[in-house]
């Protein structure tokens, strides 16, 4: 089945740096100072892999784990998508931990949202609140889960969707690359889905979701054919939207 992709990131109107990168199809931001990057991959090869990474850390230390984490990224087989994902997840975390040190600074982190995709099937995985939606006959569902304690006050009932998208506790993760092993256990969500043609994927990073809700995304999606016209609608809907954080989103389209 053949795979039309677009990534594409941007820093925003408030930031000074870029803190998220990208996995797409090998390809990723290697010069982490650009302040706005973007790829496209046409192929119909597979197994195939797309990420977003968004760091956190400040000065340097975001975009150097977002780094780290799409460098360790490469695409597994089907029969070892869910151990090749914890062992990637597991060595990158290892390596960013063992920057902290060396940096002796306080905090450093990165999420990661990935999107494996195989002849027959795809599987979303996910560390922190970057996100991974499939767009089905006009129906957009979430594929990932919020680690965050705002949402998950959501899944106890404490908190309403809509309430925990201004609730300040949105942006306290509860999962995230960068945490000391002996500190928590990293357990990465998993979902798996069967392929059809006509798909639409997008992988995000929380600098699309704080500024465009659900239905709003679904309305570019739906609204725009190309898979770059679609990740450019997103970013630019995001950055008129206030463009409070990075944004960085891939659409990936099957034929």
């Amino acid at each position: 089945m053949r795979q039309i992709s677009y990534a594409r990131s941007d820093v925003g109107r408030v930031r000074e740096n870029n803190e998220d990168n990208y996995y797409l199809c090998g390809h990723f931001r290697e010069d982490v100072t650009e302040l706005r990057s973007a790829a496209t991959c046409d192929t119909t090869y597979v197994p195939t892999l797309y990420a977003v990474c968004d760091g956190m850390g400040g000065e340097s230390h975001g975009e150097t784990a977002s780094l780290i984490a799409v460098r360790h990224l490469h695409p597994y087989f089907y029969r070892d998508v869910k151990s090749g994902a914890e062992a990637e997840i597991r060595a990158a975390n290892t390596e960013i931990c063992e920057e902290i040190k060396k940096r002796n600074c306080s905090r450093m982190g990165t999420t990661l949202a990935s999107l494996y995709i195989d002849e027959d099937k795809a599987v979303a995985c996910n560390i922190g609140d970057s996100r991974i939606y499939l767009l089905r006959r006009e129906l957009l569902t979430q594929l990932s889960t919020d680690h965050d304690e705002a949402a998950g006050l959501v899944r106890m009932g404490m908190l309403t969707k809509e309430q925990a998208r201004t609730d300040k506790r949105r942006h306290v993760l509860t999962q995230y690359l960068g945490f000391p092993p002996e500190e928590m256990t990293l357990e990465p969500f998993f979902e798996e889905v069967s392929l059809l043609p006509g798909d639409r994927f997008l992988v995000c990073s929380d600098g699309v979701t704080d500024m465009l809700d659900d239905d709003r995304i679904a309305e570019i999606l739906l609204r725009e054919k190309e898979a770059s016209q679609a990740a450019d609608g997103l970013i630019e809907a995001s950055l008129k939207a206030g463009g409070a954080d990075n944004a960085t989103v891939i659409v990936v389209d099957l034929g």
